[in-house]
């Protein structure tokens, strides 16, 4: 009887090293497997320890909270002008009701809430209203009278963009590649352990099957519960992030650009997806002057769906035909 295989890869970091916490409390509660490895132990457990801490670095962010009032901000601000608007389309000046309709338009175009958006989805159609705001609609919102509201949401918007910075930054000092490096070599020393525990085992006739089924149970439990085989859904805002599109020219073709995608988990560090691999996308509205769609579709252990929009322009000299 040998030790079932642990499928480390799968496991998040939070189960990489509770797995193993387990493993050790197991191995400390058996003195006879624990006199097989005994010289084994000593640097296993200083690594688990030193994984710990890392863990523990990883967890969380002091932004979170200050990111999601300044996202309530913005979205007061979207409900103030959406509220405004409704009230000038009821006005019983024409030119109100028309300036209201145009603003109402525009905002239609990003298809559903701003406000319900993804954090980055919904500052990239925040900034595109903010700059029609200032030019296009710019007597619109005059006439409409919400040049107050416009003047709050660009604040809260700036507000938000600095605190998204701070996080972004903040993750990005994280102990990402010296915790790969410490599960690297857990992984090789815990197999270490179980293959001389297996050996002993062979060499002694099953003596130590009793130890090997209580180990066996922690491994079911930890493929089956912590593996990440398990879909995660990147329709879910507070997890996914999607860099900003640049505007583009207006070439006459289809203008094909590839998202850049992460997704991030409360206690893991932002993965950067695949293309092919871990989404698809689709587009719409991708060739003409205005508003273009691109739709993210989750794939292998991604679900769900997520759409951003980038603004197509008319270039400064008509493009060759």
């Amino acid at each position: 009887m040998k030790i079932k295989k642990i499928y480390f890869a799968h496991l998040r970091n939070e189960a990489h090293y509770q797995f193993l916490l387990d493993i050790k409390q197991l191995i400390e509660g058996d003195t006879v497997i624990k006199g097989i490895v005994a010289d084994l132990l000593p640097p296993f457990y200083d690594l688990i320890t030193v994984e710990g801490s890392l863990v523990d670095a990883m967890r969380g962010s002091q932004y979170t909270e200050e990111l999601s009032e300044a996202d309530k901000r913005r979205d007061r601000c979207l409900v103030g002008i959406n509220s405004s608007i409704e009230a000038g389309l009821h006005h019983f000046d024409p030119a109100v009701v028309q300036a209201a309709h145009s603003i109402k338009m525009r905002i239609k175009a990003f298809r559903g809430e701003i406000e319900s958006k993804p954090y980055l989805e919904e500052a990239a159609a925040i900034a595109i209203l903010l700059n029609d705001f200032g030019s296009s609609l710019a007597t619109a919102v005059t006439t409409v009278g919400i040049s107050a509201w416009v003047t709050e949401l660009a604040a809260a918007q700036q507000q938000f963009n600095t605190i998204f910075q701070l996080r972004s930054n903040e993750f990005s000092q994280r102990p990402q590649g010296k915790l790969e490096e410490v599960r690297k070599e857990l992984n090789a020393m815990y197999r270490t352990i179980t293959n001389r525990i297996d050996a002993y085992n062979i060499v002694n006739a099953d003596s130590y099957n009793a130890f090997i089924r209580q180990m066996d149970e922690y491994v079911d439990y930890f493929n089956e519960h912590s593996s990440r085989k398990i879909k995660k859904d990147i329709s879910k805002s507070d997890h996914t992030v999607v860099e900003p599109i640049p505007t583009q020219t207006y070439t006459g073709e289809s203008i094909i650009i590839i998202p850049t995608v992460y997704y991030r988990e409360e206690d893991m560090p932002a993965e950067k997806l695949e293309l092919g691999k871990d989404f698809t996308v689709s587009y719409k509205n991708n060739i003409n002057i205005g508003m273009a769609y691109v739709s993210i579709y989750g794939k292998g252990l991604y679900k769900g769906r997520v759409t951003v929009t980038f603004d197509i322009v008319a270039p400064l000299t008509p493009p060759n035909k």
